[in-house]
C-alpha cells in the first residue's frame, strides 16, 4: 500500500516531467516557426498573440534609419515570444509587405486592384493602430503583424507561398540598397494609382485649399542628421503665412507635432489630425479619417516634406510639391538614401520639388505651375488654343455636334464602340458626330470608320496626353463624351455596354460593326484562301496576362495542319514567330486588306486584339485567348465566339477583379503567368473546331 507522502512525491515528480515535456513542446513550437525545413509553415500566417503582441523574435534597437538597420542571424539567442494562439490556412491570394505609412500606401495600391486579394503587413507596434485605420479606410482586407525585421525567414516563407501575388516594393531579404541597384525592376512592379477621390470624395470650400505637411521637428533639424525631412518652426510659420491670404490652409500632423509647431492666428488656418480639426482659435472639431482625406483630395496643391502625405497625394494624382530634404544641413541633388529611389523617383511620380526658402519667397509660382500646366487641373480650352493651333480644329465643329474624345483608345476599343455609335446616331439623327483622336493613330482609325454611316468626321490633334485629357475634361463648346472614361468605369459590363451607358443609349448586341472598302473586297483574290483556312494572330503585347507561350503557336499550327487545315499568319509585325504557316502576311497588309483576308477564312484564332474584334464584326468563328481579362467583357455572346481560358486558378481574370480605373498594362503578381501557361495547344485546336461547328450548325438551322 502506497503511503500518502510517497503518492505526493510521485505526483510531484510526474508534474515535473509534464512541465518539462510542455516546455519542450513549447520550444519545438517556437522552433517550428523559425526553422525553414518545416514546409507546413508556408501555409500559416500569424494573426495574433495573447495579450500584447510581440514579434517572433525580439526587435533589435539600433542607430540609423530603418533602411540601414542590421540584425543578428537567427542563431543569436532570442527572447521568448508569447504563445502563438491562432493560425490560418492560406487558401487565397495575398499581398505581402511591411514598413511605415508610405510603404502601406504603396501596398494598398497593389492590394486595392484585386477584389479577392488580402494583405499581410508587418509594422512596428507604435504605428499598428494607424495601419489598421489606413487599411480599413481603403476597405482592404488585411492582417497586421509585428515587423518582419529580424524575422527574415518568416517573411521569405510567406513570400515564396504559391498564393503570394506580390511583395510589392519590398526587396529580397529587405536589402533596401537593391532599390537603387535595380531601379528599373521596381519601377515596373509598383502600382502608381489609387482612386482616392472615388473612395473618399471631396469637400466644398469657399476658398481654394492648400494642404501642408511640415513634418516632425524631431525628424531632422539637426544639421548632422543624415536626412532632414522637416521644416523648422520659423520656416513653417513663414510658409503658412504666405498662403493664408488666398487659400484655406490645412496643416497635417499629430498632436505632438501640433504642440511643437503651434497655432497661427488667422481665420484660414486649420490643423488636421486623423480624428480632429483645430481652428485658429484652438477650437476642436471631431472628424473621421474619411473627412481628413476628402479635404486633402480637394486641395489645389499638396505641399509636403518627404513624408507619407506626399505618397498619398502622388498616388491620387493630386498636384504635389515636395519640399526638398537636406543631408548634413545641405541640399543634395539626387537620392539621399535608398528610399528616394522609390518614393522620390521622378520616373514614377508626377511632382515638383522646391527648396523651403524658395517656396516661402514664391508661393504663387508653384501653385500656378503645378495646378494648371502639369496636371491640367482647371485648364481652359481657350488657353490651349493659343498654345496649340491644332485645337482650333475643334472650334470649327458645328454647335449642335456631339464630340467624342479617345486618346489611348486602340483599334479594338474603337471597334467595340461601334454598336453604341450606331445607337447614338439613331437617337440623334440630326446631330453630327465627330471623333477627336490623336494624330499618330489617325490612319488606322480612318480605316476602321471608312464608310461607317454613323460617324460624320474625325478630328486628329497632335498634343500630349496631359493636354489632350485636359481638353476632354473641360470641353464645353459641344455635347462631349470622353471615351477614355468608358473603359475605366466597370468590371462587370462588356466594354461596348460601358460606352453605351456613357452615351446614354441602350444596345442589345455587342458585336462590332465594320464595313469593307470596295477596292479591298477582292484584294484577297491573290491568295488561295477558302473555308479550309485558319487565320492565326500570334499577338505579342505589353500585358503578360495576355501573351501565350511562344512555342505553343507553332504547336497549334502543326496540330491544325495535321488535321487538314491551312494556316494564315497575320499581324502588324510584332507577333511571335510561327515559321510553319502556309501563308505569312505579317506586316504586309493594311487594316482593310487584313479585313479582306479574314472575311474569306473559316476561323480566327489569337490573342485579345483588334484581329479578334474584326473577326467578330465579320461574324466569323472566333477563338480568343484570355487570362487576366474575363472574355465576357470583350467578346460578343454567340456560340461561335469562344473566349478560351483555364478554370483552375483563383487568380483567373485578375484584371476583371480590379476596382476601376484599370491599370494598363497590368503586370502579373505571381512568379509565372499561370493563366496563360495552362492553356494547351490541344485546348486551342479543340476550341477552334467547336467554334466552326457551332457556326455551321447555326446557319444550318437558318435554312
Amino acid at each position: 500500500m502506497m503511503h500518502r507522502k510517497d503518492f505526493l512525491n510521485r505526483e510531484a515528480a510526474l508534474n515535473k516531467i509534464r512541465a518539462e515535456a510542455a516546455s519542450r513542446d513549447n520550444q519545438n513550437r517556437q522552433q517550428a516557426i523559425l526553422r525553414p525545413n518545416l514546409e507546413k509553415l508556408r501555409n500559416v500566417v500569424v494573426r495574433q498573440y495573447t495579450n500584447n503582441t510581440l514579434p517572433l523574435t525580439a526587435p533589435i534597437q539600433s542607430q540609423g534609419s530603418r533602411r540601414s538597420r542590421r540584425f543578428p542571424s537567427l542563431s543569436t539567442p532570442l527572447s521568448t515570444p508569447k504563445p502563438f494562439i491562432e493560425a490560418e490556412e492560406i487558401n487565397e491570394p495575398f499581398v505581402l509587405s511591411q514598413g511605415g505609412l508610405g510603404d502601406a500606401l504603396l501596398t494598398i495600391a497593389a492590394s486595392y486592384r484585386y477584389l479577392k486579394c488580402k494583405t499581410i503587413y508587418g509594422c512596428n507596434d507604435s504605428v499598428k493602430n494607424v495601419m489598421e485605420l489606413f487599411f480599413s479606410a481603403f476597405k482592404v482586407r488585411h492582417t497586421i503583424m509585428p515587423t518582419f525585421h529580424g524575422n527574415m525567414r518568416l517573411f521569405n516563407w510567406l513570400a515564396s507561398h504559391p498564393h503570394c501575388m506580390s511583395t510589392c516594393h519590398i526587396p529580397p531579404n529587405m536589402n533596401y540598397g537593391d532599390w537603387g541597384a535595380n531601379k528599373s525592376k521596381y519601377e515596373e512592379c509598383i502600382d502608381l494609382y489609387l482612386p482616392v477621390k472615388q473612395i473618399f470624395g471631396t469637400v466644398s470650400s469657399d476658398m481654394p485649399i492648400i494642404t501642408l505637411a511640415p513634418g516632425s521637428i524631431n525628424s531632422g533639424p539637426d544639421p548632422q542628421a543624415h536626412k532632414q525631412r522637416s521644416t523648422t518652426k520659423e520656416e513653417y510659420q513663414s510658409l503658412v503665412n504666405g498662403y493664408l491670404d488666398k487659400y484655406a490652409v490645412y496643416v497635417t500632423g499629430s498632436e505632438e507635432q501640433f504642440s511643437m509647431y503651434g497655432l497661427i492666428n488667422h481665420p484660414n488656418f486649420h490643423w488636421m489630425t486623423f480624428d480632429t480639426t483645430i481652428n485658429y482659435l484652438n477650437q476642436r472639431t471631431p472628424q473621421g479619417i474619411q473627412q481628413f482625406f476628402a479635404i486633402v483630395n480637394s486641395s489645389e496643391m499638396v505641399v509636403s516634406v518627404d513624408t507619407w502625405l506626399k505618397t498619398y497625394s502622388m498616388l491620387g494624382q493630386l498636384p504635389t510639391t515636395i519640399l526638398q530634404s537636406k543631408s548634413g544641413g545641405k541640399y543634395i541633388n539626387g537620392p539621399i538614401d535608398a528610399s528616394d529611389n522609390i518614393f522620390l523617383n521622378p520616373s514614377l511620380w508626377n511632382f515638383s520639388t522646391i527648396k523651403v526658402e524658395d517656396a516661402i519667397k514664391n508661393t504663387n509660382h508653384i501653385i500656378t505651375q503645378r495646378g494648371c500646366e502639369a496636371i491640367g487641373r482647371r485648364l481652359d480650352v481657350a488657353k490651349m488654343q493659343s498654345e496649340q493651333h491644332n485645337v482650333n480644329l475643334i472650334a470649327n465643329i458645328a454647335n449642335d455636334s456631339i464630340v467624342i474624345f479617345g486618346y489611348y483608345v486602340s483599334i479594338g476599343d474603337f471597334l467595340m464602340m461601334t454598336p453604341a455609335l450606331k445607337a447614338l446616331k439613331e437617337q440623334n439623327p440630326t446631330c453630327p458626330i465627330y471623333l477627336v483622336i490623336r494624330k499618330a493613330s489617325a490612319t488606322a482609325i480612318h480605316d476602321v470608320f471608312h464608310n461607317f454611316p454613323h460617324i460624320d468626321g474625325l478630328v486628329a490633334i497632335d498634343v500630349p496626353f496631359v493636354k489632350y485629357n485636359a481638353i476632354a475634361q473641360n470641353y464645353t463648346a459641344h455635347k462631349s463624351i470622353n471615351f477614355n472614361k468608358a473603359i475605366q468605369t466597370s468590371n462587370t459590363d462588356h466594354a461596348a455596354v460601358s460606352f453605351a451607358k456613357l452615351c446614354g443609349v441602350n444596345i442589345k448586341d455587342t458585336r462590332p460593326i465594320i464595313t469593307l472598302k470596295s477596292e479591298d473586297v477582292n484584294w484577297a483574290d491573290q491568295y488561295d484562301i477558302d473555308d479550309k483556312c485558319i487565320v492565326i494572330h500570334a499577338g505579342r503585347t505589353d500585358w503578360p496576362g495576355r501573351n501565350w507561350i511562344e512555342e505553343r503557336w507553332t504547336e497549334t499550327c502543326n496540330l491544325l495542319k495535321a488535321k487538314g487545315w491551312r494556316v494564315i499568319r497575320v499581324g502588324g509585325g510584332h507577333e511571335y514567330p510561327m515559321l510553319n504557316a502556309d501563308i505569312d502576311i505579317v506586316g504586309k497588309t493594311s487594316f482593310s486588306q487584313t479585313v479582306s483576308i479574314i472575311n474569306r477564312c473559316a476561323c480566327v484564332f489569337g490573342t485579345d486584339s483588334s484581329i479578334m474584334h474584326i473577326s467578330m464584326a465579320l461574324n466569323k468563328p472566333t477563338v480568343g485567348l484570355f487570362g487576366c481579362i474575363d472574355p465576357k467583357l470583350r467578346m460578343a455572346t454567340y456560340p461561335w465566339f469562344i473566349g478560351l481560358h483555364t478554370n483552375d486558378l483563383d487568380c483567373i481574370f485578375c484584371w476583371s477583379a480590379v476596382r476601376p480605373p484599370f491599370p494598363t498594362p497590368i503586370s502579373c503578381k505571381r512568379n509565372k503567368v499561370y493563366c496563360m501557361e495552362r492553356i494547351s495547344s490541344e485546348m486551342a485546336v479543340d476550341a477552334i473546331e467547336r467554334a466552326i461547328i457551332a457556326h455551321k450548325n447555326h446557319h444550318a438551322d437558318q435554312l
